[in-house]
């Protein structure tokens, strides 16, 4: 049953959105939606629900900015009406694209915590660096204020695909209490692998667990992050 397999892995269930690889601008929905391979967390044992894209997997529809949101919250309602889950037993996770709904759905329904893996300022951002289109989407610097819940953030020096400076500066944005973690040397589609599987895992349970509260800035290597 879920809450035995919940009890078992850690006292809070984690929320995945894991939308993977922003590339660029343009056609903004054809560059930005990428399909998503798979959830390392769930195979560490923790309970983990995860998020398609419109038009992915078993979802209809097309991927758009609108129709993530609408997902997460669906999942973030049948968690809490359905499971019976608590809010703050809730611990959002967003990847790269999925750091814009994971940051969205924290800021506008309480959860125990939000995690953030290689993020960007807004979407367009990655590629202009300041805004310059007409549409902004998935803008986490505009939202990263009203987040209420602990937050930790992790970005590779590396990352070629969405700057670590990126992270950087919305990490300045966030409440406290915040820890952010860098991975010396790593890459956007290994920043995981780069860390060290268990570095990763070990990070993550302490969160979910809530052991790292008083945890400072942390830098580390592709051995070491701690």
């Amino acid at each position: 049953m879920i809450k035995d397999a919940f009890k078992s892995a850690a006292r809070i269930i984690a929320i995945v959105v894991v939308l993977l690889l922003l590339i660029g601008t343009g056609c903004i929905n054809s560059l930005m939606f990428h399909p998503v391979k798979g959830v390392e967390l769930a195979e560490a044992g923790y309970t983990v629900a995860s998020v398609d894209y419109p038009g992915y997997g078993l979802s209809d529809g097309s991927p758009d900015e609108e129709g993530c949101y609408r997902n997460v919250h669906r999942l973030y309602d049948w968690l809490i009406e359905t499971r019976g889950f608590k809010p703050e037993e809730i611990i959002v996770d967003g990847f790269s694209i999925g750091t814009g709904p994971a940051t969205e759905l924290a800021a506008t329904r309480p959860c125990g915590g939000l995690i953030l893996e290689a993020p960007f300022l807004s979407a367009p951002r990655v590629v202009t660096r300041v805004r310059i289109l007409p549409v902004d989407p998935f803008p986490n610097l505009k939202r990263i204020g009203a987040v209420k819940c602990r937050v930790l953030m992790i970005h590779g020096t590396g990352d070629r695909v969405i700057p670590y400076s990126q992270g950087q500066a919305l990490f300045k944005l966030a409440n406290e209490p915040k820890r952010f973690v860098t991975v010396e040397d790593g890459d956007h589609n290994t920043l995981v692998v780069d860390m060290g599987f268990d570095n990763y895992y070990e990070l993550v349970k302490s969160f979910v667990d809530g052991d790292d509260l008083a945890a400072k800035n942390t830098k580390g290597t592709k051995k070491a992050t701690r």
